[in-house]
């Protein structure tokens, strides 16, 4: 029977009726009073009803809440992006004893993975397991391994039937306490095959301990104190505080009798310090330092840290020039003796004391120094001009060359120019800095530095050369000014003569080039 065409007419009026359209009873069922299609079923409960599989080729977007009313859903994908920050699991639980957790298909590497919380001991879990993914309760058969970089524990960590090591072979394991703090070993117990009677623990200088025999000879040790202040004792610690396996006790007595010995003689010394007069300064850095004892000393020996050593000085305020800055800070160490001990290095006899970066020598200062000249080369050194002239400043600062400075000229006309670096115009590497005096009438008014002259519009300038900034200079000399220094710049006059000859004013002898005198009767 051939399909005909239904024409739309049909379709609206169906659509548009007040009672249900069925299509094969049930296969497609538009249920018109409730707003809802049923697909498969006749009495659809929801706006799309459908009994079966459905199959979605392409995406899903579902703008609402997805419930999936089953046993178990599978989600065959790649990869499973959750965009909620919080993955809940147990949503609807009501329970007080259901493990919740995520569990790993191992495929054919044997038990299922599993990390989860065991509500019964409120804790988390790694283990491996024989349990479904159905499992309310996990049955561990073994726990997991883990690796990580670091872990933090706030509490305690409790280690069972089992043992501390490290996983790479020849390696050490160490426990150190933050900072400050101790490792605190309790129920400390060493094999019973390594003590036996008449063995004491002692180390290989390397910090390895074992149990060595000693029943016929010294007992070694390490780091024995044998007292401080407290116990009335001769200095604080010990007087050998690093005992190691090649040191025994009578060694250690050895030393207490030098050094009774030293005290009996009074050539005991307990301490040194010392203190400096200056500790930074420009080459050539003058240092005196002023040393005192705890003791009965009368010989110093001082390392100044640039290679130089005073030894066995008798002079308590010792000087010292440092020439180079090289190596600067300077580490300095004194030493502290009585020529009349015992015997050179006995117990007791000597104190040493030294101080890291104590001294710290920087380049020699700068000065700040300029001159003016009628040329960008060449020439000799101008102190006066004619007004109108263009002058050349060429700065002459001291212990700035090659080094990284800036420089501020001024000029003392109310200009100011900034010179950025050494090689720079006007920088001590650099060319000569030109500059042009116009003079004004109002022009000592406008400048403090600047003073007029007998001849109307003849001015001296002081102009002044700032060092800004220097890399290796001592940072207590900088900014750096020049000292005082004046220029003297001319404007033409008319020659004037009084009758009786006794003024001349105005004539600009004193100019660069000088003027034409005409006199007349």
């Amino acid at each position: 029977m051939a399909i005909q065409k239904v024409t739309g007419e049909i379709i609206e009026n169906n659509l548009l009726r007040s009672a249900s359209l069925a299509v094969n009873t049930d296969l497609l069922f538009i249920d018109v009073v409730n707003d809802r299609i049923g697909i498969n079923t006749s009495a659809p409960g929801v706006a799309l009803d459908v009994t079966g599989t459905a199959r979605i080729t392409n995406d899903l977007i579902v703008q609402g809440n997805l419930d999936v009313e089953g046993q178990t859903s599978i989600i065959d994908t790649v990869n499973l992006e959750v965009e909620d920050p919080v993955l809940l699991l147990g949503r609807n639980n009501s329970g007080t004893d259901i493990d919740l957790g995520i569990m790993m298909n191992r495929g054919g590497q044997g038990n299922n993975a599993v990390f989860y919380w065991n509500e019964g001991d409120d804790t988390f879990r790694m283990v491996t397991s024989t349990s479904g993914s159905d499992a309310t309760a996990i049955a561990d058969t073994a726990f997991a391994p883990l690796e990580v970089g670091k872990i933090t524990v706030d509490s305690e960590i409790i280690i069972e039937d089992n043992e501390i090591r490290t996983s790479t072979s020849n390696a050490n394991l160490v426990l150190s306490g933050n900072s400050s703090g101790s490792v605190v070993i309790e129920g400390l117990k060493f094999p019973t095959s390594d003590g036996t009677t008449g063995q004491a623990l002692t180390t290989d200088g390397s910090g390895n301990l074992s149990f060595a025999d000693v029943s016929g000879g010294d007992v070694s040790g390490h780091q024995v104190e044998l007292g401080d202040f407290s116990d009335s004792s001769t200095q604080d610690g010990a007087l050998l505080t690093g005992l190691g396996s090649t040191t025994t006790v009578t060694d250690a007595v050895d030393a207490l009798n030098e050094a009774l010995l030293n005290v009996n003689n009074n050539t005991f010394v307990r301490s040194v310090d010392f203190v400096s007069d200056v500790t930074s300064g420009g080459l050539n850095l003058s240092v005196t330092l002023t040393i005192t004892v705890e003791g009965n000393a009368n010989r110093y020996t001082i390392q100044w840290g640039d290679g130089s050593t005073d030894t066995a000085s008798s002079d308590s305020t010792p000087s010292h020039t440092y020439t180079d800055n090289a190596n600067s800070p300077y580490n300095v160490t004194v030493t502290a003796f009585n020529n009349a001990r015992v015997e050179e290095g006995s117990a007791g006899s000597e104190a040493s004391l030294t101080k890291n970066n104590f001294i710290t020598a920087f380049t020699a200062d700068p000065v700040a120094q300029w001159e003016f000249y009628a040329a960008s080369s060449g020439g000799s050194e101008i102190t006066k001009a004619d007004t109108g002239s263009t002058v050349y400043l060429k700065n002459t600062s001291t212990n700035c060359t090659g080094k990284v400075s800036t420089y501020q000229i001024d000029w003392g006309d109310g200009t100011v120019n900034t010179i950025s670096a050494v090689d720079a115009a006007g920088g001590p590497d650099g060319a000569r800095l030109a500059h042009t005096y116009t003079n004004t009438s109002n022009m000592a008014s406008q400048h403090g530095d600047s003073t007029q002259g007998a001849g109307t519009g003849d001015y001296r300038y002081s102009p002044r050369l700032k060092i800004l900034t220097h890399a290796s200079a001592n940072p207590g000399v900088i900014p750096a000014t020049s000292s005082t220094k004046h220029f003297y710049v001319y404007s033409p006059q008319t020659a004037i003569i009084s009758v009786d000859g006794s003024t001349i004013r105005g004539i600009n002898e004193e100019a660069s080039s000088g003027f034409p005198v005409t006199f007349n009767n």
